[in-house]
């Protein structure tokens, strides 16, 4: 921000001033920031760039669980069949077929997690340039007038305000110099 003084300036300097802040304001504005979005891109950012490995890394663990001639769910099925066979021998290994149960759903939970995230993953370059961008919009804006997505929307604040105060400077100046002339007559 372009340090004006408060004080009653000449017209070459205010008109400079208001240039200047009205740049800056319409910077700040026109970019939309909503506090947290910064984190939000920047996680996003760093999914999106990381795709290839996500999609490999899922992958290899999609054909881990569904690999050779039968899947981890069917093993724990085979595992359920096997402990229910012995159960009406000793009713304390219901337990372990409780357990095998739960495993069961876990898995079959699992599965379908990673099959779903699979689906919804996005590699497209076009949405990694449209983040990426937006990324380093708010890292010049965070470089220029704050840290943090508050401190910059803190900063427009105070433009509109020293911008309202400068553009309505001779209003106040008449007012002044009526409050001065109105004082001088009583």
């Amino acid at each position: 921000l372009a340090y004006v003084s408060p004080r009653v300036i000449d017209s070459a300097s205010r008109e400079e001033a208001i240039e200047i802040l009205t740049g800056e304001l319409e910077e700040i504005e026109n970019a939309r920031l909503v506090p947290g979005e910064d984190e939000d891109i920047e996680q996003q950012y760093k999914k999106l760039n990381a795709v290839s490995e996500i999609m490999e890394g899922l992958s290899s663990v999609e054909e881990i669980m569904e690999s050779g001639n039968s899947s981890v769910a069917d093993n724990i099925l085979r595992a359920i069949k096997l402990v229910n066979g012995v159960t009406r021998y000793d009713e304390e290994l219901e337990q372990l077929n409780n357990m095998l149960l739960d495993i069961q759903a876990l898995v079959s939970d699992f599965n379908g997690e990673i099959s779903s995230y699979i689906g919804t993953v996005d590699s497209d370059p076009a949405t990694l340039m449209e983040v990426e961008k937006r990324l380093d919009l708010i890292n010049m804006l965070k470089s220029k007038y704050g840290r943090t997505i508050d401190d910059i929307n803190d900063y427009g604040e105070k433009c509109k305000k020293r911008l309202e105060a400068l553009e309505n400077q001779d209003e106040h100046l008449m007012q002044l110099r009526a409050s001065k002339s109105k004082l001088y007559s009583e």
